[in-house]
This record gives structure tokens, sequence and C-alpha cells, in this order.
């Protein structure tokens, strides 16, 4: 949670900002740099699961503040990141990257 609220995440434009990654753009969408923002409220590859994140916030607009600090928006985030699997993909990915590179 709190990589999340200090950007210090690994998605890409972060990655590439300490260049431990090519580009900034993110690999769902191939579209815009993946931010904290971009993935979490932006990007189309994971609609199906920010609509069930919707569903949750019922009728209220998804705010990355509130998704990010109110106890009970924070479960149904954690939920979404599960969810997508991004993060969890992106972390197996590097650490891949790393062996391959150092053996």
């Amino acid at each position: 949670l709190i990589q999340l609220r200090t950007g210090h995440v690994p998605l890409n434009k972060h990655l590439h900002q300490i260049g431990a990654w090519g580009t900034p753009v993110c690999m769902g969408c191939e579209l815009a740099e993946e931010t904290v923002r971009q993935y979490i409220l932006e990007c189309p590859a994971d609609v199906s699961q920010r609509d069930e994140l919707r569903k949750w916030v019922k009728g209220r607009q998804l705010e990355l503040a509130a998704l990010l600090s109110d106890k009970k928006q924070v479960k149904q985030l954690m939920h979404f990141i599960h969810d997508t699997g991004r993060l969890s993909t992106l972390i197996r990915v590097k650490r891949q990257q790393a062996v391959t590179r150092e053996g």
C-alpha cells in the first residue's frame, strides 16, 4: 500500500525512471505511461476488474486518494490488484530478467 501511495511500485514508469525497465509504457494497453493512476483508474486492459470495483463503490466516482486511504476502499483495491494479477506478473517477469542478466 505504501508503494502505491508513493509511486515506488513495480509499474513501468517507476521502473523506467530507476533504470530497471526499458520503457515507461503500460504493457497492458500500450497506450500510456504505466503509473499508479493509469493502472488503477484508466488502463483499458483492466476494465472488467475496474467495473467490479465500481460496483462496490456504488455510484460514487472512483478516486485514487480514497482508494489508497479509506479502509474499506483499500480492501476493495487489494481485491482489484489481486484480480488483475498485474503486479505479481510484473514482479515475476522482472525477477526472471534479473536472473537471466546475472547468469
